[in-house]
């Protein structure tokens, strides 16, 4: 009697599990999206990225009739495409900034996050400068020095 109680017991223990297995079956399933892979370079990281570039913190001292200028510049960056993943992106940028007869060279890294965003800055300080302003001031054409790692766009 013991064992056909046994064997009774586990029988509907099988049962019961079996039939708490099959709940949540008729859910959809939420798959993720295929990906394709791009390394991003010089010539096509303007089909995956949006730069966004302006200055603070400008000054210029009059001292023995020359300016000293100094100022900051930002460069900001975003995806194209909100569905675009990045991965591993370090960009590094560079500019002149102009003010005869001098000028200041520029960098700025930046490590994007996995979705494309990021900000980076640098400072520059011009002596003697027969302007008051650096003439690029709002125009920084910036140029891409090297640009590495991929970004992940859905497969169509």
């Amino acid at each position: 009697m013991k064992k056909l109680t046994s064997i009774l017991l586990i029988a509907v223990m099988l049962i019961s599990l079996f039939s708490f297995s099959s709940c949540g079956e008729d859910e959809p399933q939420v798959t993720e999206p295929d990906y394709e892979v791009v390394n991003l370079t010089k010539y096509n990281y303007s089909d995956y990225l949006v730069f966004n570039y302006y200055s603070s913190d400008q000054d210029s001292d009059y001292i023995d009739g020359k300016y000293n200028l100094s100022g900051t510049v930002h460069a900001e960056c975003s995806s194209a495409n909100e569905s675009y993943r990045f991965e591993k992106v370090t960009i590094e940028l560079t500019t002149v900034v102009m003010a005869s007869p001098n000028l200041a060279s520029l960098r700025i890294k930046l490590n994007l996050n996995s979705y494309g965003e990021a900000h980076g800055s640098d400072s520059y300080f011009i002596a003697d400068s027969n302007n008051k302003q650096p003439s690029n001031n709002g125009n920084w054409n910036f140029k891409i020095k090297s640009i590495s790692g991929t970004v992940k766009v859905p497969a169509e």
